[in-house]
C-alpha cells in the first residue's frame, strides 16, 4: 500500500489554492494516531469540519472500510437524534423553540466561560512547565 505522504506533492503544489498546507495535513495525522477511530465518529457530527474530513481521512490513508463504518453509524445516530427530538416533542416544538431561544444566550456565555477557563489553565500551566525547564537548566 502507498504511504499517505505519496500524496504530499500534490498538496504542496496546489495546496495553497484550496487554502491547505502540508503542516494540516500532518496536524490531522497526529490526530487521528493520539485520538484513533473516535475521531472519525466525533468529526462527522461537526458542521464545517464533516464537509472537509473526507479529503484528511483519504489523504492519511484511513482504511476505507473504517470509513463507512463510522459515516454510516454517525448518520444513523445523527438521524436517530433528530427523529427522537420530533417525535418527543411532537405539537410542543413551537414552545420549547422558545425556550431555547430565551435560554440559548446563556449556554453560549457558559461556553464561553469555561473556554476562557480552560485556556487560562492552558497557559498557566505551560509557564510553569517553562519556569520549572529554565530552573532545571540553570536558566539557560
Amino acid at each position: 500500500m502507498i504511504g499517505y505522504k505519496a500524496g504530499m506533492p500534490v498538496i504542496e503544489r496546489y495546496g495553497r489554492w484550496l487554502f491547505l498546507k502540508q503542516e494540516l495535513v500532518e496536524k490531522t495525522r497526529r490526530y487521528y494516531d493520539k485520538y484513533g477511530d473516535r475521531l472519525l465518529l466525533v468529526s462527522f457530527f461537526i458542521p464545517g469540519v464533516r464537509q472537509f474530513i473526507g479529503y484528511f481521512i483519504g489523504i492519511i490513508r484511513v482504511p476505507y472500510c473504517k470509513v463507512l463504518l463510522y459515516a454510516y453509524t454517525e448518520g444513523a445516530l445523527w438521524v436517530i437524534a433528530f427523529f427522537s427530538i420530533g417525535y418527543f416533542f411532537g405539537e410542543q416544538w413551537q414552545y420549547m423553540f422558545s425556550i431555547i431561544e430565551q435560554y440559548l444566550k446563556f449556554f453560549f456565555i457558559g461556553v464561553a466561560f469555561l473556554a476562557g477557563v480552560w485556556l487560562l489553565v492552558q497557559v498557566r500551566s505551560s509557564r510553569g512547565s517553562r519556569s520549572k525547564g529554565n530552573v532545571r537548566s540553570g536558566g539557560k
